[in-house]
């Protein structure tokens, strides 16, 4: 059962430019922003946790069907420096992220709610544009002096384009307008 979920939710991540870490148990961790943009990092991982949430509904209402168990993910998510490569001994190695933006992504996971996403200020702070959130105040995670800011995704905003004129001039004086 829990493999039918891995399988999805790495889909997911794949899909919106997230790479998975290592399965933790019954959790996972993804890495977002080694393959993309900074400024597209958070709302990668926001949009994927979104897109996992809704799917994880789906397929729990598919498992209660078949008379299976089922349960509702929490999300957390963290942005900022990380020390990437790889790690562990001269026996084993994996590529991973360590450091105190990882360790308060998971102190997020912990104060989520059972189907939603939490995240940090630091995160909330790169895609404001993007998504509605409830702020939850500051919150205490271990190993950390300093309380860590948190929102809620509500959801993902709407965008409305509106058309724009841009008018480029060239040295020659001339003007080139694009609709």
């Amino acid at each position: 059962m829990l493999n039918e979920f891995f399988d999805i939710a790495v889909g997911i991540i794949y899909q919106h430019n997230g790479i998975v870490d290592k399965f933790i148990g019954d959790a996972l961790m993804a890495i977002f922003g080694l393959t993309t943009p900074i400024y597209q990092v958070s709302v990668d991982a926001i949009s994927a946790a979104l897109e996992l949430q809704e799917a994880t509904q789906i397929l729990m209402c598919k498992w209660e069907k078949e008379g299976k168990r089922t349960f509702r993910i929490r999300v957390g998510i963290n942005t900022g420096p990380v020390i990437a490569g790889d790690i562990g001994s001269r026996d084993r190695m994996d590529y991973t992220v360590i450091g105190d933006t990882v360790n308060v992504a998971s102190r997020m996971v912990d104060h989520a709610m059972p189907g939603k996403v939490l995240i940090s200020g630091e995160t909330y702070s790169s895609c404001k544009p993007y998504f509605k959130v409830q702020p939850k105040g500051k919150i205490q995670v271990k190993n950390r002096t300093q309380a860590v800011e948190a929102f809620t995704i509500i959801e993902k905003k709407t965008c409305h384009i509106q058309q724009t004129r841009i008018i480029f001039i060239n040295r020659k004086n001339s003007s080139t307008t694009i609709l």
